[in-house]
């Protein structure tokens, strides 16, 4: 039995030996595997990529290639066309220099059919500069991402993420990084400008396409900084949003280049703050809604000088839950709506600001929202046109304040309604097919200084407190109007109908004897008529017809006789 047990034990103890002696050799084996695969630029000077002897290990890169450039102090390592395919795919590129140093890889006219590819990585630090010229670029991930804190450079051909939505690009993620592009095609699938807490970001576009198939994010967490400047060329946001301040400062400059965008918010998260400038020769194509200051705490601001954006169907808000603000200048806005702090939620601010250039809308323009947020309005210059082929689009101010000095405001319907609503008509045209003012105050037109005119293009126009016309301003068009008018300057109408309705205003009867007063207005007719019976089938007139001034005016029955007599003035 004991002879037995040494057996096994001795037995035992060769089999662990050997089981030893393997895991030995496969331990040996993968270290001499990472080692050969880690591969490091030795050279202390300029070279290429494809000389063995600048590398370690006197061997060009392959498909192995751990490659890491960091530790030189500004070389330039050049891809060329004469590098061999089999030299540029690798696992992983890690460049950058030590501080006051950059390291360059130069991709040079290799073309686009055969890109530098990497496997597994791309990193690129405080140092790093890529260049690609007639190159191509292909990054080959899965659910991962890529640091840009350095320079990429794209001056032709193309830079490529594999992997769609899957895969970031963080351009600047830790310190500061930059996406330059100046012609060519860049393809990611998400993209963050600007990361942690104190890094910066830039994307600097002078022509070529920058697609990105899911969302944008600019400023992306708080105390960070992000800036896209498309100056040329065309970017593409179309499978998610484009955050401009998405958590932290956001800017996206649009001139001389087209932006398709998805859902743009300018000024996302609490304590963001984004700003949007679309100038000459921009174009901003939206086909989701348009949120300045999206949630409560944040700030959006937008500036229109020119080029054009569109966002037919869509809706524009100027602080949807936050702080926003919006100044168009020149060019030209399309949209279904503009809600101006119109929102019912979180007390938005909004304030819209027009010196110039041309705003449409084919649905509503409300400026805020009654008992939640007031909204503010100022139009010293261009046009806004709220109409549709059905003339159903309305502009209503439930709380807030519009101040009106020049220009020309055209909307199917004007609605002032509540209390809280102002509408300070000091200069400019007005044109509306219907009105109804029901605020508490009358409605003025002009401020007797700066020209206004007030041009009713048919329909029914109702001022519960009276109408208004100051000097130097003007009423003309058509329509029916409901309420008194106090007319201090020119009333020119072109109706072949009754233009404006009067309001008797008083009755007093001394024997027969019967005096009515009424409203009038400059240039029109008045003629009372009465009935005994209200059964009667005619009016009989009361001669003479008395000329309007613009007020109060009192006509006498001198045969008021009968037990009962009706009237009513009939104008023309």
């Amino acid at each position: 039995m004991q002879s037995y047990m040494n057996s096994s034990v001795t037995k035992n103890n060769m089999l662990n030996q050997r089981l030893a002696a393997v895991l030995l050799i496969h331990l040996a084996f993968a270290f001499t595997s990472n080692c050969l695969a880690a591969k490091t630029w030795k050279s202390a000077a300029d070279g290429d990529w494809r000389v063995g002897t600048n590398w370690s290990g006197n061997l060009s890169p392959d498909a192995t290639s751990f490659i890491d450039i960091t530790t030189n102090s500004g070389v330039t390592v050049i891809i060329d066309a004469l590098t061999d395919p089999t030299n540029l795919t690798v696992q992983k590129l890690t460049l950058g220099a030590p501080l006051g140093a950059t390291n360059t890889v130069f991709l040079s006219n290799i073309g686009t059919n055969s890109p530098l590819v990497f496997q597994s990585g791309l990193e690129l630090l405080d140092g790093a500069a890529i260049r690609i010229t007639n190159s191509a670029v292909l990054v080959s991930l899965t659910n991962d991402h890529v640091n840009i804190d350095g320079l990429l450079t794209l001056d032709s051909g193309a830079i490529t993420f594999e992997g769609g939505n899957t895969v970031t690009a963080r351009v600047g993620r830790v310190t500061s990084g930059t996406l330059t592009i100046n012609e060519g095609a860049v393809s990611f699938g998400v993209v963050t400008v600007g990361g942690l807490a104190n890094s910066s970001g830039l994307v600097n576009m002078t022509g070529g396409a920058f697609n990105i198939s899911s969302s944008l994010s600019i400023g992306r967490n708080l105390g960070t900084t992000g800036t896209v400047a498309v100056l040329g060329g065309q970017l593409a946001v179309l499978g998610g949003d484009t955050r401009v301040g998405d958590a932290g400062i956001g800017y996206l400059t649009v001139s001389n280049a087209t932006a398709w965008l998805t859902n743009l918010n300018v000024g996302r998260d609490a304590f963001s703050a984004g700003t949007l400038s679309l100038a000459n020769g921009g174009s901003i194509l939206l086909s989701n809604d348009l949120s300045i200051a999206r949630f409560s705490g944040s700030t959006g601001t937008v500036f229109v000088t020119g080029g054009q954006l569109i966002a037919n169907d869509q809706k524009i808000y100027v602080g949807r839950e936050g702080s926003g603000q919006m100044t168009i200048s020149n060019g030209s806005v399309q949209a279904a709506s503009l809600l101006i702090a119109a929102n019912l939620t979180n007390s938005p601010t909004g304030s819209f600001t027009m010196h110039g250039g041309s705003l449409n809308l084919s649905s509503n323009l409300f400026v805020g929202s009654t008992g939640f947020s007031t909204g503010q309005m100022v139009f010293t210059g261009g046009t806004i046109t709220i109409t549709n082929s059905a003339a159903t689009a309305i502009m209503s101010i439930p709380s807030g304040a519009v101040t009106w000095k020049a220009g020309t405001l055209t909307s199917d319907s004007l609605l002032l309604t509540n209390s809280a609503a102002q509408f300070l008509f000091k200069g400019g045209i007005l044109n509306t097919k219907s009105m109804k003012v029901a605020n508490g105050a009358a409605f003025v037109v002009g401020d007797g200084v700066g020209a206004a005119t007030l041009h009713m293009d048919g329909g029914t126009h109702s001022f519960a407190n009276g109408l208004i016309i100051s000097s130097n301003a003007t009423l003309n068009g058509c329509g029916t109007i409901i309420g008194t008018i106090i007319n201090h300057g020119t009333i020119s109408t072109n109706c072949g109908v009754v233009l404006v309705r009067p309001s008797i205003t008083g009755q007093t009867k001394t024997g027969n004897n019967n005096a009515l007063s009424f409203t009038t207005v400059n240039g029109q007719s008045y003629t009372l008529e009465f009935k005994n019976a209200l059964s009667d089938l005619n009016w009989s007139a009361l001669p003479p017809s008395t000329n309007g001034n613009g007020s109060v005016m009192t006509i006498r029955d001198t045969t008021a006789n009968t037990q009962s007599r009706f009237y009513h003035v009939r104008t023309q």
